[in-house]
């Protein structure tokens, strides 16, 4: 977790910059070391991935999954370059309240930002109400895992990454009566590549298959993929 404080002077509070809200934890990094280790002397194998592999893009596009099949064909670009996620549809994912996985470890998007915005509240309004100036308050979340319910959203990242940074100025006031502005903004980030231990079951698990022994012929190669939502505003009273 990233915090910082700034106290005011002569009354004033530090401005929030807007670069505030862009602070998140460092990305990972991404493991190739899977690339092209898997022989085919016959090409054989090449082949029957690359008819497998061709079927599951025909699956996202015929089943209206615009960003899974965008991943998709950038993963089979082989270049191993970074794909960055456009605002709104980060927007759209991380307003998703369920997600698709039986795992009490995965958080939602909103619950994990919301948990944020309240801890950033309580933390200025703690340090105003010790040094009775007001105070600047920056607080970034480290990685959480989270996972939405929709389609696209599952077979685009399945279970990724969430950081929310909430950056707060407060004033002193009375309980319930210090005059709180605060920005948000949350960052999402995941490796693109597939595992063939994972449990999915029948059909996906086959396609997870697929596209992992692509990366081992050499036909794709694993990316990482990152994002940032908008800025959110709010002031009032707390």
């Amino acid at each position: 977790m990233y915090e910082e404080v700034l106290g005011g002077e002569n009354g004033q509070a530090p401005p929030i910059k807007s670069y505030d809200t862009s602070i998140h934890p460092n990305f990972p990094v991404v493991d190739t070391s899977k690339f092209k280790t898997l022989r085919d002397y016959t090409g054989e194998l090449i082949q029957a991935n690359a008819t497998q592999a061709a079927a599951v893009g025909i699956y996202f596009s015929s089943r209206d999954r615009p960003v899974a099949k965008k991943l998709f064909d950038h993963y089979y670009r082989v270049t191993g370059d970074d794909y960055v996620l456009d605002e709104s549809t980060i927007e759209n994912w991380i307003s998703e309240d369920r997600h698709a996985y039986n795992n009490p470890a995965i958080s939602t998007c909103p619950a994990a930002i919301s948990a944020n915005k309240e801890a950033a509240i309580s933390r200025a309004i703690a340090e105003v109400d010790k040094t009775q100036n007001p105070v600047k308050v920056i607080l970034s979340t480290d990685w959480v895992i989270v996972a939405g319910i929709s389609n696209d959203h599952v077979q685009s990242l399945g279970r990724y990454s969430l950081a929310s940074t909430t950056v707060v100025v407060a004033h002193p006031g009375a309980a319930g009566s210090h005059q709180i502005e605060l920005r948000q903004q949350s960052h999402i980030c995941d490796i693109y590549n597939f595992h063939t231990d994972d449990d999915y079951g029948n059909m996906a698990q086959s396609a997870v298959n697929t596209m992992a022994q692509s990366e081992e012929l050499g036909l794709a190669k694993s990316f990482l993929v990152y994002g940032s939502g908008a800025v959110h505003s709010w002031s009032g009273s707390k």
